[in-house]
């Protein structure tokens, strides 16, 4: 199936691209593409998006067609054909 990918701020840096399409097996999760985009642009996009789920920093905020997967079933939240999968990461301010 078809997965729509948004990237913001750092994450744009680090794939080189503001969006992109991919490829991911049928019933895949959150977790499912984050692996295949771990594997697909290395160390640095997989340290940036896992260290908030992993307590060393903020965690990026992902939406999947608008809606917070927090408020859905976190990162085992199911893929569904042609869905936008928006990446944001945490903006810190003073």
């Amino acid at each position: 199936m078809e997965i729509n990918i948004r990237y913001s701020h750092k994450l744009r840096e680090i794939v080189k691209k503001r969006e992109e399409v991919v490829q991911i097996r049928e019933q895949a999760s959150l977790k499912d593409l984050l692996s295949l985009l771990s594997k697909k642009y290395g160390e640095e996009f997989e340290q940036y998006v896992y260290s908030g789920l992993r307590g060393k920093g903020l965690p990026i905020v992902f939406l999947i067609d608008g809606k917070n997967v927090s408020q859905l079933g976190g990162l085992e939240t199911a893929l569904l054909n042609s869905c936008v999968v928006t990446m944001i990461p945490p903006i810190a301010g003073g």
